[in-house]
């Protein structure tokens, strides 16, 4: 039963195709007819086109070919549109992918200035003028080469005096090295201060009681003597003048003598010591003609008072006394800061300090007391500074 239906629907199917096979034609036909019916209508437009040249209506006939143009252009428009969207899309999608840079610019080497938008808070207002930036170094921030670049000669080989822009502040020379030198002020100088060691022996001093010799009580009687002055300069002119103080130390032991004569030439047990301070006050006179003249000598002269002491150590109390002297003395002191002009600056300008000198002396004590002499001849050295 089943293929009895297949057979009919088959059969069926096979006269619709015949059908249709023998009604073609009759198609055919009316679709050239109506060809036929279209292509007279264009031919009769493009007769209507002619004659209005002819008889000179441009405008209808460019209307026409506007309108064709318009016709031919719409059929490839679509495909046209589908590529550039296509590449818009890419170009967006490109654009998300790699978010474009702004590469900084060096407006420092801009000849024109720059011009910016008005202020966020006035963006609103209407306005019509320009507003204007340029950003410039400030000069107090670069070096003196771009400040103010000196003119040097370089077919010269010594020292140029040239313009720049630190000599306002003191600078005075540049070296080879670019160490840069500047002028100081110098500070106040009147007065001075020195300390000095030598050896003291008086030899003229001797025991009032027993007429002993000092050197015969203390064997080992020249030791060494430190004196410490201190000056007022008050004087500048052809030299220096001032008057200074002046006080020292010297000390001694021994183990001292007997009083008879027959114990003389024994040693007592007991030990001394002597001590003896040379206070001073005088005036001296410095041949210093300028502030760094490398050498200069002096002369010195004034009184002395030497106090004393002598301590045992037996237990007995320590006896004191004291002895008018005099004192003349001369010398040179040689300026250090000769050889070290820097360190010199470096010292006046944290310590006040002007200059220090190295000094040598001599000096010839003169006793005036008939009970205890303190003449003697003293060699010493030390140092002097000026402030």
């Amino acid at each position: 039963m089943k293929w009895c239906l297949r057979l009919c629907t088959n059969n069926l199917i096979f006269a619709l195709a015949l059908f249709s096979a023998i009604g073609a034609p009759s198609a055919v036909g009316e679709d050239n007819s109506n060809l036929e019916t279209e292509s007279g209508f264009f031919q009769e437009e493009d007769e209507s086109a002619v004659a209005a040249e002819e008889a000179g209506d441009e405008d209808l006939k460019q209307s026409s070919e506007e309108e064709e143009e318009k016709t031919e252009g719409s059929e490839e428009e679509p495909a046209v549109a589908g590529e550039e969207g296509e590449a818009e899309a890419s170009n967006v999608a490109d654009e998300e992918e790699e978010p474009p840079v702004d590469e900084p610019m060096d407006v420092e080497d801009l000849d024109e200035p720059i011009y910016a938008s008005p202020p966020d808070d006035k963006a609103d207002e209407p306005t019509s003028r320009v507003y204007s930036e340029q950003r410039v170094r400030p000069v107090e921030n670069l070096p003196p080469s771009r400040t103010q670049e000196p003119k040097i000669d370089p077919n010269v080989t010594t020292e140029q005096k040239v313009p720049h822009p630190f000599a306002d502040k003191g600078l005075i020379r540049i070296t080879r090295d670019k160490v840069y030198l500047y002028q100081t002020e110098v500070s106040k100088q009147d007065r001075a201060s020195s300390v000095r060691f030598g050896f003291f022996d008086p030899i003229d001093l001797a025991s009032p009681d027993t007429d002993v010799a000092f050197s015969d009580l203390y064997p080992e009687s020249e030791m060494p003597m430190l004196f410490f002055d201190y000056e007022w300069q008050l004087w500048k002119g052809f030299g220096r003048l001032g008057w200074k103080l002046g006080t020292g130390i010297y000390a001694a032991s021994g183990n001292g003598a007997f009083k008879s004569a027959e114990n003389a030439a024994l040693t007592p047990r007991e030990n001394f010591t002597f001590v003896a301070f040379p206070n001073t006050i005088g005036v001296i006179y410095r041949l210093q003609y300028w502030d760094t003249q490398p050498v200069v000598p002096f002369v010195e002269g004034g009184g002395d008072v030497f106090t004393f002491a002598e301590i045992r150590d037996d237990g007995k109390s320590p006896k004191f006394g004291l002895a008018p002297a005099a004192h003349v003395a001369a010398g040179a002191a040689f300026n250090l800061g000769f050889l070290d002009r820097s360190s010199l600056i470096e010292l006046d300008r944290d310590f006040g300090i002007n200059s220090v000198w190295l000094t040598a002396e001599f000096r010839k004590l003169l006793g005036l007391s008939d009970k205890f002499d303190f003449s003697a001849d003293i060699i010493n050295a030390g140092f002097l500074v000026e402030f």
